[in-house]
């Protein structure tokens, strides 16, 4: 009986930290993008934090294994298009300085907030207060 419910706990753990640990990806993906935009290097934040594409996809599959909803996979969407556009970035070297790169990036972000807000809005309807 103790079994089941010490794996039970784990459980509850494990979909808590893949439902709120992509909203802390998604924070620090954005810090250090802009950080590099800079010159600033960060290595705790890319030791600790820093996702590739591949661990993203799996995070991404994780999530659609366990049915989290959009809005917990939206940190990983956005995360994901950030690595893609950073790994073409130092792949092929995008013609354009800093400055114009943090534009892009503040873009993404911006679209991706306001989709959030939509979503969130949208499917929790009962969490408004008039």
């Amino acid at each position: 009986m103790e079994e089941k419910s010490i794996s039970l706990v784990g459980y509850r753990w494990f979909l808590i930290f893949l439902k709120y640990g992509s909203f802390l990806i998604g924070i620090i993906s954005f810090i250090t993008v802009i950080f590099g935009c800079f010159g600033i290097t960060t290595p705790i934040l890319s030791i600790l934090f820093q996702v590739s594409l591949i661990p993203t996809a799996m995070w991404l599959f994780a999530s659609f294994t366990f049915r989290c909803c959009i809005w917990h996979r939206l940190p990983l969407y956005y995360t994901w298009i950030n690595n893609a556009i950073s790994w073409i970035d130092y792949t092929w070297t995008i013609p354009i300085n800093n400055l114009q790169m943090i534009f892009v990036y503040s873009t993404i972000t911006i679209v991706f907030i306001l989709i959030g807000m939509y979503l969130k809005n949208k499917y929790n309807v009962k969490t408004r207060t008039t």
